[in-house]
């Protein structure tokens, strides 16, 4: 997360396009030290969210993260944008809109929930690691000692 090396995102492409500067990886979850949190605001931790997906069902399951990380102690998430065919954009920078998101929830090096999160803020469709990797034609492979 401290390689991301892109400008933070600017504020202007997101003002009157209906979208929120979503975070993958919430500012909250990074308050080990003033550089972390002001890291999570460049441009590649922020996509456009609908307002209801943002404020709706993606910050309950930002809250359920941190429930499984005090239940379970560690826990890795992976959240991601995927672009289905899409070509709109926003802003002056032409930021492209994400159809759907995914979040992954690593618990005891093994797959505890995937999700896909719709643009609608519909209840997230949990599916397998195998169908999430076809859908983004990525192997998520856990490290195994």
């Amino acid at each position: 997360f401290q390689r991301c090396l892109s400008a933070p995102a600017a504020s202007q492409n997101y003002r009157k396009s209906g979208y929120d500067q979503g975070h993958m990886c919430p500012n909250a979850d990074m308050d080990i030290d003033a550089e972390s949190a002001l890291l999570t605001f460049r441009a590649c931790n922020i996509c456009p969210q609908t307002p209801e997906l943002n404020r709706g069902v993606w910050k309950a399951w930002e809250d359920k993260g941190h429930k499984f990380a005090k239940k379970f102690w560690l826990v890795t998430i992976v959240a991601g944008p995927i672009y289905d065919n899409t070509n709109k954009k926003i802003g002056k920078d032409k930021i492209v809109v994400p159809t759907r998101f995914f979040k992954i929830f690593i618990v005891n090096n093994s797959f505890y929930k995937v999700l896909i999160f719709t643009q609608e803020n519909k209840q997230p469709e949990e599916v397998t690691i195998e169908e999430l990797e076809k859908i983004l034609n990525i192997h998520f492979k856990l490290k195994t000692n």
